[in-house]
């Protein structure tokens, strides 16, 4: 017996057992269409149905088996995770070779590549070994830090943000000092290796509120 899929038209041979077994479901291995065979049945010689004539023997959906995919459905897969990698890494990329468990690799693939990656800034690695801020005879101040960078790759210096405070605790000078600003006159290099100590000291001229504290913290 021949029957014929009603998507694409393929003539498919069938037999009485594959009818009964299958409820009278066949599986078009043209186009991988399902559909009752029975409506389509007809009685005929498979030689007159041409040489394109196929035995389905496609296993159903109740039956065990993998269903063929199309090649174009499995590039197009591949097509679509390549490209949702490249924008996870154009808009993450940056922040994840932040990590420094990231960063460690992406340092060693880039020395064989060739390749320079984004600055490493992460201020939880920098450690406060002292401070102090104490006047001098002639008024003013001067303020002392030291500071390592535990980081296990070199890193841009960090800003030193200061704030004077009253006996109040109420803010009353501050100042953002750059890298240029602290290492000025110093033979100090633009980064800060790995596990480097710097010690900083800054002049502060007394503003015309007495001094009663201060703080201040590493920035970027």
């Amino acid at each position: 017996m021949i029957t014929r899929c009603p998507e694409c038209r393929q003539p498919l041979a069938v037999t009485v057992a594959q009818l009964r077994d299958n409820r009278g479901m066949v599986r078009c291995e043209q186009c991988a269409c399902l559909f009752d065979a029975l409506p389509f049945i007809s009685e005929g010689d498979e030689k007159a149905a041409g040489a394109d004539l196929h035995i389905p023997n496609e296993p159903l959906p109740w039956e065990t088996g993998k269903r063929p995919v199309s090649r174009y459905w499995t590039i197009g897969a591949i097509f679509g995770m390549l490209l949702l990698t490249g924008q996870f890494f154009y808009f993450e990329g940056a922040s994840l070779l932040q990590k420094p468990s990231v960063r460690g690799w992406a340092e060693t693939l880039c020395g064989h590549l060739s390749c320079k990656l984004p600055v490493y800034r992460n201020l939880d690695d920098f450690e406060i070994l002292h401070r102090s801020f104490e006047s001098l005879p002639d008024g003013h101040y001067i303020f002392k830090i030291v500071f390592s960078n535990q980081a296990a790759f070199r890193q841009n210096y960090p800003n030193l943000k200061l704030t004077l405070l009253d006996f109040a605790g109420n803010p009353v000078a501050r100042r953002v000092f750059l890298p240029p600003d602290y290492l000025a006159g110093s033979s100090e290099e633009k980064w800060m290796a790995a596990n480097k100590t710097a010690e900083i000291s800054l002049n502060i001229a007394a503003p015309q509120t007495k001094v009663g504290g201060y703080d201040f913290e590493l920035t970027y």
